[in-house]
């Protein structure tokens, strides 16, 4: 059910609606290499979500979801104790951000993401005096720095020339010991 925490019902609704009309043109835009949403529907996802707080809302509540699922653990399998400061970019309504704080009581948190989404994300009330909401844009500098940047989920939507200027944000917004972390899905090379 949907209450359930863990519940991907609303990443089921977000992919099987115009998504799985994009998915249909999928051996098209291997041949092409044209990125389909666009092709489909005349502007980029991303720039769809602002004028349409319903799927905006959906969007974001199916990735707290994942992020609830898939990064329940990180925590406890990268050390972050060595950091003060950790900053979410592209981090949505910060639910990975505020797992990394519960499992890291030294940490402040800075959750970074478009103002539209910055807007609607809410910091628990345990955790809002060592974490703050920037609104923000990843291909623009960012106005917050931090010793350590988590991009959960980001690189893998963009070009690889606009994946390289995310890349040098977070470079940017590094403190010099500062550490990037990177958590997306790897496929096995096959050969």
């Amino acid at each position: 059910t949907r209450a359930h925490g863990h519940s991907m019902v609303l990443a089921a609704t977000l992919w099987g609606k115009e998504h799985y009309m994009v998915w249909m043109g999928l051996a098209d835009a291997l041949r092409s290499g044209r990125a389909m949403f666009e092709e489909t529907y005349g502007k980029s996802f991303f720039e769809c979500l602002p004028g349409r707080p319903a799927d905006l809302e959906t969007y974001h509540q199916a990735l707290s979801s994942y992020a609830r699922h898939d990064y329940a653990s990180l925590s406890r399998v990268v050390d972050f104790s060595q950091h003060r400061t950790v900053l979410d970019a592209g981090g949505g309504y910060g639910e990975l951000l505020f797992s990394l704080l519960r499992g890291n009581p030294q940490l402040e948190g800075i959750l970074l993401d478009r103002p539209e989404v910055i807007a609607r994300a809410s910091v628990p009330k345990a955790l809002e005096p060592r974490c703050r909401l920037v609104a923000g844009d990843l291909f623009a500098p960012w106005p917050a720095k931090a010793d350590a940047v988590v991009l959960a989920r980001v690189l893998h939507d963009w070009r690889d020339d606009r994946a390289l200027v995310v890349l040098q944000r977070a470079h940017e917004a590094l403190s010099d010991d500062g550490r990037l972390y990177i958590v997306e899905m790897v496929l096995k090379e096959t050969g």
